[in-house]
């Protein structure tokens, strides 16, 4: 059942007033886009009449927000939600109360689902960039490596002719073999994220097996409207050879 949360009386109102700059990122952010629209789009994904209440979706929404703004793990943004009251002030929470725990975190993102989840993101970033809290000067285009939760010396070899990118028995057969660099490899996905460089807001992200090259993610990653790119040498386009 899908959970409410009540908002922050007006005394803890004053607290936060009183220790959030108003022109911190996170205050600006909340100005600018109204969040309240969330809870009605992820509303088929809760059980109207049976079950416990929830936490509110829209406090774990915005506490997941927060985890891709600042590139976190589940138990990195609870520290943080519980630790800085910008972002308790964010998620909408009071300041004695403590943030969702992470695996309470992990079930919702399982819950919402990718798709759900990038079009709740989309619409924010775009309201965002409607009133210019997100600039058009220069995008940063990263990945990040994310081992998949496989113990690889539990598994047994790939048998003949399987190809070599996967591995067979694993627990998340979705995981591809990659390269960190010419030494290094690991089994996992990259995550691809383009940042605003001015207030360092993902405006894009794609997640691809280990194995997928950088370089076949660079467009979809771009924004036509930013003037200017920049990235590692991995996401430049791979020559075509001419017979």
């Amino acid at each position: 059942m899908q959970g409410e949360h009540s908002t922050p009386s007006s005394f803890f109102g004053m607290i936060y007033e009183e220790l959030i700059p108003p022109d911190h990122l996170l205050r600006k952010l909340a100005a600018a886009v109204d969040f309240s629209f969330v809870s009605d789009l992820v509303s088929d994904c809760y059980c109207p009449d049976n079950g416990r209440p929830s936490w509110d979706p829209l406090v774990l929404f915005k506490v997941v927000f927060l985890q891709f703004l600042y590139d976190l793990s589940d138990r990195e943004i609870e520290e943080q939600v519980n630790l800085h009251l910008a972002c308790k002030w964010f998620t909408g929470l009071q300041p004695e109360e403590g943030a969702p725990d992470y695996s309470t975190l992990c079930r919702f993102r399982s819950r919402l689902g990718p798709e759900k989840f990038q079009e709740i993101f989309n619409r924010i970033i775009g309201r965002a960039h409607e009133v210019g809290l997100v600039s058009d000067r220069l995008r940063i285009i990263d990945a990040t490596h994310l081992q998949a939760k496989a113990d690889l010396f539990r598994l047994s070899p790939p048998p003949s002719g399987t190809p070599p990118a996967e591995l067979p028995g694993s627990p998340d057969p979705d995981a591809r073999f990659g390269r960190k660099s010419e030494t290094k490899s690991f089994y996992g996905y990259k995550e691809h994220i383009a940042l605003d460089a001015d207030t360092e807001l993902i405006t894009a992200v794609a997640v691809t097996p280990g194995n997928v090259a950088d370089s076949q993610v660079f467009s979809p990653l771009i924004d036509p409207r930013a003037r200017d790119v920049t990235t590692d040498k991995g996401y430049a386009p791979t020559p075509t050879i001419s017979a």
